[in-house]
């Protein structure tokens, strides 16, 4: 049940978009790419979520912060949030957005939801290049692990993704839905 719901809640979520050719015009909980994350978190919050040497390789030129359900109270959709900005800027402008939903052990409904939210966003998304594919998870040396991606490709480089991550028991992790949004420059930066 609470799956049906959830599912319901993304449909009528992404309705509220009639024509999102820009991730800028996307949301995910009431949060879009260019936001200031002071809009809709305290700085203590936001500084308290920001995780750290997440990208030990790159310059820290990003970082992220994760909220969940548990301790941000306006989350109805995902279980989850996601956010990258620059390391030094004062009003944490929002480069990245992620949400992502969890399930236990069967992939279906996390692939049937991610079918879902694809036929809302193609139908948000109509000038994107939309691709999909499916790969093995690069850290199971077994190959048993996968992941789902349906990327949508913006001329300006920006893109969107709903990602069905296909974990191996021997991962002990849950399934998981990310429905993700990067701009062109944290995309080239994290590439």
């Amino acid at each position: 049940m609470r799956i049906f719901i959830t599912v319901l809640v993304l449909i009528f979520s992404f309705q509220s978009l009639t024509n999102a050719d820009d991730i800028r015009d996307f949301e995910l909980e009431g949060i879009s790419v260019g936001d200031s994350a002071l809009d809709h978190f305290s700085r203590s919050d936001i500084i308290n979520a920001t995780r750290k040497n997440q990208y030990e390789d790159k310059d820290g030129k990003f970082v992220d912060a994760n909220f969940f359900v548990d301790n941000v109270s306006f989350l109805k959709t995902y279980e989850g949030l996601l956010i990258s900005y620059k390391k030094n800027d004062k009003d944490y402008k929002i480069y990245s957005l992620s949400g992502g939903i969890f399930f236990e052990n069967d992939i279906n409904q996390c692939l049937e939801m991610q079918k879902e939210v694809d036929n809302d966003l193609s139908s948000l998304f109509k000038n994107a290049d939309r691709q999909q594919q499916k790969k093995k998870y690069r850290y199971d040396d077994t190959g048993k692990s996968f992941v789902h991606f349906i990327t949508y490709y913006f001329d300006n480089g920006d893109e969107a993704e709903i990602t069905c991550y296909e974990f191996a028991e021997h991962f002990n992790r849950k399934h998981y839905l990310l429905v993700s949004v990067d701009t062109k420059e944290f995309k080239d930066w994290l590439e």
